[in-house]
């Protein structure tokens, strides 16, 4: 099987008090930006936890081509993967 849609994972750390601040937002966009190698039309959260003073986030990247997939796992259906 061959994917040729940009999709990635991207994993971020952040300490809770930069959380919805506008250092925790320039974190993110900083990932959106140099993090991967195309241009990003889906992001999915996919987990996010709290532990200890951190909170790391998972985010599913994906461009225009793999937005489909992206979109698919986000409604948990896999009968189209």
């Amino acid at each position: 099987m061959v994917i040729e849609a940009g999709i990635g994972f991207a994993f971020l750390a952040l300490a809770t008090a930069v959380v919805g601040s506008s250092v925790g937002k320039a974190a993110v966009n900083d990932v959106l930006e140099h993090a991967i190698a195309f241009v990003p039309t889906v992001v999915d959260v996919r987990d996010a936890r709290r532990v200890g003073d951190r909170i790391y986030i998972l985010l599913l990247i994906a461009d225009g081509d793999g937005a489909p997939l992206v979109e698919a796992l986000s409604k948990g259906n896999t009968d189209e993967l």
